[in-house]
Parts: structure tokens; C-alpha cells; sequence
């Protein structure tokens, strides 16, 4: 195997990684997208049946229960939108004829392969910060939808 072969293959392999983070991002809004919607749907549903059966004098736990639920909501709501604000994901190669024609097509091929592997190695962990903090996000609204839902069947058999 040449220089050259093992330059093709490690890029190869940094091209894979970039393409798993740009798939992980894909993944991650699916999950918060369906977080917030499961959770909208979840909200509605009780705020349906329990304001229904509202009563004047409802229990103090009943109140601090129900406002546990929607802060809960909110911090869910803001978890999931952040995690689906757009992001502005780095490219290893700029999409300008210029930087490419000089920066890679007018260098020897070896030389062109160090710089595509170089511009790799520097922006995937640029792109995984990204992944990182909606990850984390997408986290937060899992735990917070399992925690709503149980505050709301405690807020539907507390007394009255």
C-alpha cells in the first residue's frame, strides 16, 4: 500500500464519521420532535380531564402538583426547542469553487488528500459539540416527559 492508499483510507473513514454525526443530528430531532409532541398530546389530555372535574376548592398538594406539571411542561418545551433550533454545522470543504480549484485541485494528490484529511480531523469535533449539547437537551425532555405524565395521574387521584 502507497502513501497515497492510506491517505484515501484514512479520509475515507473521517468522511464516515462526519457523515455518522450529521445522521446523529437527524436522529436527535426526531427525538425531541416527538418528545414535544408526545408531551403536547399528554398536556392536553389532562388538561381536559382534570379541568373538567374542576372544583372550587381544590386540595393546596392538588395545586402545587399541577404547577409542578407545567413548569415541567415549559423547561420540556424549551428543551426540545433548543435541541431543534437549526445549527450551523461545519463543512470540511468550502462549497467555493476557489478555495476548492487552489486549495485541492491545484495541489498534488497526496498534499490535496493531508489537507481534505486535516479539514476533517479539524471540524467533526466542531460538529460533535453541536450533537453534544442537543443530546443533552433531547436528554432533559426524556427524563421531564416520564415525570410529567406521573404528575398528572397524581394530580387525577389526589382528593378533591
Amino acid at each position: 500500500m502507497t502513501d497515497t492508499d492510506h491517505l484515501r483510507l484514512a479520509l475515507d473513514e473521517m468522511r464516515r464519521s462526519y457523515d455518522l454525526h450529521s445522521a446523529n443530528a437527524d436522529r436527535l430531532d426526531q427525538k425531541a420532535a416527538w418528545l414535544l409532541n408526545s408531551s403536547s398530546i399528554v398536556l392536553g389530555l389532562f388538561a381536559f380531564l382534570n379541568l373538567s372535574l374542576l372544583d372550587e376548592q381544590q386540595s393546596w398538594t392538588y395545586w402545587i402538583t399541577i404547577t409542578l406539571a407545567l413548569i415541567g411542561y415549559g423547561v420540556l418545551v424549551w428543551a426540545c426547542s433548543t435541541a431543534l433550533s437549526p445549527q450551523v454545522y461545519v463543512f470540511p470543504v468550502p462549497a467555493n469553487w476557489d478555495a476548492i480549484s487552489q486549495g485541492i485541485i491545484g495541489l498534488p494528490i497526496e498534499e490535496s488528500l493531508t489537507k481534505l484529511l486535516s479539514t476533517y480531523v479539524e471540524y467533526i469535533p466542531r460538529n460533535g459539540e453541536f450533537n453534544s449539547r442537543k443530546a443533552s437537551r433531547v436528554r432533559i425532555a426524556t427524563l421531564l416527559l416520564p415525570a410529567i405524565v406521573i404528575l398528572v395521574f397524581l394530580a387525577s387521584i389526589l382528593p378533591r
